[in-house]
């Protein structure tokens, strides 16, 4: 079967160019095979037991066992890293890598290291709460980045990160956005909240006793708009 280029005729018939028309049609219905074939994949991964999943991924020739994976991924506290270490023992791109060996990680991970906050679950926190931009979602945007606040709190320590350059530095091109700026976009969703609810009075004071003590030495602006967040706290902006 020959191959559609986009500004062909559609092969429908319609008369279009390709793209105007099927490619859109052809292109969903792949992607609904790739997600069906993904669970059907991870279906079967789930199936085999821990050392059945490790023993797959050291026979392609990752250096690997359970006591390994487990002190890589606290190290690491990330599955994409980690999958990028695998390739680098392996020579090969992370896109030649199959799909299974990235799907064993994540089931690993829950077996293994079930409690652990990676990246990743940073990733989708800031993402849902960015997605949510009506004014009926603050809530839910602030309940979200609250969980977000936590976590990273606790990935810091994990990872024993002493400064917000630092942070930045680790989690640049895995976070939807620096943590300099959802921070202080959080402070400022804070502010908005806590003039119509005083439940987010006592949640932004909170935020800003721990994010002052983490970060003593953040930039000075930045301080600022969280020292204000303290202030008002006190003495409510009416």
């Amino acid at each position: 079967m020959l191959k559609v280029g986009r500004n062909d005729p559609c092969p429908c018939g319609s008369g279009k160019k390709y793209k105007k028309c099927c490619i859109n049609k052809v292109e969903s219905t792949q992607n609904s095979h790739q997600i069906q074939n993904k669970k059907v994949l991870q279906t079967q991964l789930e199936r085999l037991p821990t050392s059945q999943l490790l023993e797959n991924i050291k026979k392609a020739g990752v250096h690997l066992d359970e006591k390994i994976f487990i002190d890589d991924i606290e190290e690491l506290g990330s599955a994409n890293k980690l999958l990028n270490r695998w390739a680098d023992q392996l020579k090969v791109e992370v896109e030649q890598l199959p799909p299974a060996f990235y799907l064993s990680i994540q089931i690993l991970i829950k077996r293994l290291t079930p409690d652990m906050v990676l990246l990743e679950d940073l990733q989708d926190l800031m993402g849902d709460g960015y997605s949510l931009e009506k004014p009926d979602q603050m809530e839910d945007k602030l309940f979200i980045w609250w969980k977000l606040w936590k976590d990273l709190q606790e990935w810091i320590v994990a990872h024993q990160i002493p400064s917000l350059e630092k942070l930045d530095e680790m989690t640049r091109n895995l976070l939807p956005n620096s943590v300099l700026y959802w921070v202080s976009d959080f402070n400022q969703v804070l502010q908005e909240a806590s003039k119509q609810d005083s439940r987010f009075i006592s949640m932004r004071s909170v935020f800003a006793d721990d994010f002052l003590k983490r970060f003593q030495h953040a930039p000075e602006q930045l301080k600022k708009e969280i020292l204000r967040a303290k202030d008002e706290a006190v003495y409510p902006v009416v």
